[in-house]
Formats: C-alpha cells, structure tokens, sequence
C-alpha cells in the first residue's frame, strides 16, 4: 500500500476518536491510570507526542514529601482474575514531581490529570499549590489506608478545572 494510503488512513481514525469532555475536545478517548506506564516525565511527554489515541494522562501519585514505598512483592492475586497492590505510593515529593513535570510540553487536545495524596486538607492544597499552572484537573487520592497519617477514608475523587 503507498504511504500516502496510509497517512489517509491514520487522519481517517484521528478524526474518528476525537472526543469531547468537559467542553473540550479532546485527540481521543483513552486514558491511562495512575502509576501503571505514567511514571516518568520522560515517558508522559512521549504518550503525548505519540499516542493521540489517549486524550487524558495521569500521572504518579505525588504526595508532600518523597516516599520509597514498599517493597517487593506490590502485587498479589487473592482470588482467580483478582488483584491487589500495595505499591506504597512511591514518589520523589511533590516539589521534585512539580519541578520535573513542568518541562512538559502540554497540546491542546490533551488533559494532565495530576493524582496527589495527603494526610490532611492542608497537605492536599501544599502539594496542589505547586501543581497550580501545570494540570487541568487532580485526581485525589484518599485509599491509602496502610500510611500512618493519610487520610483514612476510601475512595477517588477528580477535580477538573477550567483554563
């Protein structure tokens, strides 16, 4: 097939998964979960120089402060096709994470969705403040239960903001 058959074709589909959300549209309608490839700044940049397919990227968890995490074995299967993990919400800490995010070079058809953590409402906005020219939304994180002094509650929740 000659390359111009395939260029068509390739502005056929990005046409095709081009997605509106919260009044913006976005290169495509995938995303990817915090943590799971989106662990490197190098890498983001790469998913949004490369695969327009995924219209909004999570980064790392990113907490006040950096956190080694746990070790070895994160991942464990408690019943047949189901999965836990206890990653530990490994992170350098929110200024690093602020600092090495900000060299991102963002497009318009995309969404950073930041995921941050805190033991209290107060960590929350320290570490959201650093982030405030960066994300177009945060994505909360209260289910690390296994921290002492995080906040003890289950659940996500997302806050998607307006530019």
């Amino acid at each position: 097939m000659p390359r111009h058959h395939l260029i068509k074709l390739t502005s056929f589909w990005r046409a095709i998964l081009k997605t509106e959300f919260l009044g913006k549209t976005l290169s495509g309608p995938f995303t990817i979960p915090s943590g799971i490839v989106t662990t490197a700044t190098s890498i983001i940049q790469a998913m949004f120089d490369q695969m327009p397919q995924i219209g909004v990227i999570t980064t790392k968890s990113v907490g006040p402060t950096s956190r080694a995490g746990n070790r070895e074995p994160v991942y464990s299967q408690y019943a047949p096709g189901c999965f836990v993990n206890a990653v530990g919400l490994t992170n350098p800490g929110a200024e690093s994470a602020a600092e090495s995010m900000s060299k991102l070079t963002i497009p318009e058809d995309r969404f950073l969705l930041v995921s941050i953590f805190g033991g209290s409402v107060q960590e929350f906005v320290e570490v959201a403040k650093l982030w405030h020219r960066l994300p177009m939304a945060w994505s909360l994180i209260f289910h690390a239960l296994t921290l002492r002094g995080t906040v003890w509650l289950w659940g996500r929740i997302q806050i998607w903001l307006e530019r």
